[in-house]
């Protein structure tokens, strides 16, 4: 089942692959396996902040792990995602990320500039706010107000909590609702013209660095 993270892919081969996998039952097998603690250490971060948060309920009420069904999309189905944090008093959607170190973290922020001060986009940011937002229209749909979205951005290898950094938007249903259209429109561009009419993204990590 394909989840917000997977429907924020901004590489459309990577899209398409990932469409497949939920039709037919495949694997990736173009892409090279990587054993990752880090995916290890940021599970158990997640669920530390999910713990710390709840110790936190007499200062701020937080709903956590809310299951929220985020659009029907033609020959998907339903979509469903899990979000980290919504807190009702502020409207506000909260996605925790994990970085290698404060250097990552920082990079980026001044990503996060860039995109707000000179419409510089950096494509693997964007895909964290589309993934965000997506889980904003699920909050929503469900009846809740959203205001914002934030990521909370987290430094795995590090000794000073002042390293852990907030970024914040505006809730845009428009971005969110132009993601499901994308990933519609990929899926019928697959169903018709197969898996070789996708684009590959020249900026994507995956298909730049993993591929075979």
């Amino acid at each position: 089942m394909l989840g917000p993270s997977d429907l924020g892919e901004r590489c459309e081969f990577c899209l398409g692959e990932k469409i497949l996998i939920v039709q037919k039952g495949t694997s990736r097998l173009s892409v090279r396996r990587r054993f990752s603690y880090a995916a290890w250490v940021g599970t158990a971060i997640h669920e530390k902040l999910d713990r710390a948060m709840g110790a936190l309920e007499a200062e701020v009420f937080t709903l956590r792990e809310l299951t929220l069904m985020i659009a029907n999309i033609p020959a998907l189905g339903d979509v469903w995602g899990h979000t980290d944090c919504y807190v009702p008093d502020w409207g506000e959607v909260i996605d925790y990320k994990t970085k290698l170190d404060k250097e990552a973290v920082y990079k980026l922020l001044h990503q996060e500039e860039l995109a707000r001060t000179e419409g510089t986009l950096d494509p693997r940011l964007e895909k964290m706010w589309d993934q965000t937002m997506l889980y904003g229209l699920g909050v929503e749909r469900s009846g809740k107000p959203v205001e914002a979205v934030s990521l909370v951005i987290l430094p795995r290898y590090s000794d000073d909590i002042g390293e852990i950094k907030t970024v914040t938007r505006r809730y845009d249903r428009d971005r969110a609702l132009g993601v499901i259209d994308r990933v519609a429109k990929t899926a019928e561009k697959l169903r018709i013209f197969g898996v070789t009419s996708l684009a590959i993204g020249s900026d994507c990590y995956t298909c730049q660095n993993l591929r075979m």
